[in-house]
């Protein structure tokens, strides 16, 4: 009878078939699970060192007060257990850890930063451990459980003290752990050892202030990068608006002299805030309805009127010449200046009421106005309300005279 060898067994061939592919499914099963198994601890060092790089954010250095104390000590117990937590399921030793955690953050955080904070968390990690301070699950327990100390609580201290450093008073590399009788008391002076520390700190703050000027230059250069290529697209899409139009004007041949059909619609597109700089926007939308290209000019308006009298005012006007193919809609939007800017004029509009209170006045939107003419003939309006639709029609004369308080 004839036999098959299949993964080291020997089968009859009567059976081949059918144990060859049972055995071949469990070879693969048992090569993809074990592959499976030796990529598990790689993945589980890069998830823990991502949520530990989440809290090694990088010191601005700014200068403060013995009260950050509490927060960077909040920031070291939360760092630490990660570090427990890691000794303890042997995933990684906590040296490598944080290695691992500022690969994730070398853009920002420069080697000498990283060495001295690695040292600060792996010795305030060590001295935990040495007094007792994680419980059964791994978390931080200020209470000393073994040697010195025992029974009281451990202290964070800074290494070099705010009144001698205050640009460290945030920052991880600064700070230890020690019990209560180490503790320095208050109008003790720091040791010799510790004032030689502070070369250390003051070496990793000019590194990050190079790293930072660096940083900004970068920015500097990729916004500028990115502004020049915006101008460049802007310029690309107008050349070809205007490729396009011409060429429509070329095929309409005498119709271009014909009166358009344009119609306008209008919105309040912005209030002041600090988004838009304290400013009032309206958007309008111009549409060429005709079935031929047009060249028009377009007044907008953007009005306010005053609180006591109610006279209106112009915020902004401007007057755009636009070229429309046929069925083509343009979008124009129309900024104020920042309203505190119009409070003088207007006050001195409305009478001047509240004698002494001129920066109290209120600067109110009344709404907008679009005019379009075609060779000097209004083809098309739009208002925010009847009333200004009047003065755009011109059956309320006046719109020209009201007081324009927009200057370039």
């Amino acid at each position: 009878m004839l036999s098959v060898l299949c993964c080291g067994m020997v089968i009859p061939s009567k059976f081949a078939s059918r144990q060859i592919i049972i055995l071949l499914v469990s070879c693969l099963f048992s090569f993809f699970q074990n592959e499976s198994l030796a990529l598990e601890p790689s993945s589980r060092i890069d998830r823990r060192a991502q949520s530990v790089a989440k809290l090694l954010k990088p010191d601005s250095f700014k200068k403060g007060t013995q009260k950050d104390l509490g927060g960077a000590r909040g920031q070291a117990i939360r760092l630490i257990e990660e570090l427990e937590k890691s000794q303890r399921t042997g995933s990684a030793a906590p040296a490598s850890m944080i290695s691992k955690a500022f690969q994730f953050r070398d853009k920002e955080i420069g080697r000498n930063q990283a060495m001295v904070t690695t040292q600060s968390l792996i010795r305030m990690w060590k001295t935990a451990v040495s007094m007792g301070l994680f419980d059964e699950k791994g978390k931080f327990n200020s209470t000393i459980k073994r040697g010195r100390g025992a029974g009281s609580d451990a202290v964070f201290e800074y290494i070099v003290p705010a009144e001698t450093a205050p640009e460290f008073t945030r920052y991880l590399g600064n700070l230890r752990i020690v019990t209560p009788d180490a503790m320095r008391k208050g109008g003790d002076k720091p040791s010799t050892r510790d004032l030689a520390f502070l070369n250390s700190l003051n070496q990793v703050k000019s590194e990050a202030e190079t790293r930072g000027r660096m940083m900004a230059r970068e920015k500097s250069t990729v916004d500028q990068m990115n502004k020049k290529s915006t101008g460049d697209l802007a310029k690309q899409k107008a050349a070809k608006d205007k490729a396009l139009y011409d060429e429509a004007v070329a095929a309409a041949g005498d119709l271009v002299d014909r009166r358009p059909s344009i119609a306008i619609e209008g919105r309040l597109g912005s209030r002041p805030s600090h988004v838009s700089k304290n400013r009032y926007r309206a958007d309008f939308e111009v549409m060429n309805r005709s079935r031929h290209p047009t060249e028009v000019e377009v007044d907008f308006y953007v009005l306010g009127f005053t609180d006591k009298l109610n006279e209106i005012y112009v915020m902004r006007h401007e007057k755009v010449k636009q070229q429309l193919r046929s069925s083509q809609e343009r979008v124009h939007k129309l900024w104020t200046k920042d309203v505190n800017a119009y409070n003088l004029k207007v006050w001195e509009l409305d009478g001047k009421p509240m004698q002494g209170k001129r920066k109290l006045h209120k600067i109110i939107y009344k709404g907008y106005i679009a005019i379009a003419k075609f060779k000097g003939d209004p083809v098309g309006y739009a208002a925010s309300d009847a009333r200004l639709m009047n003065y755009a029609t011109g059956e309320k004369p006046g719109l020209e005279g009201l007081p324009n308080f927009w200057s370039e």
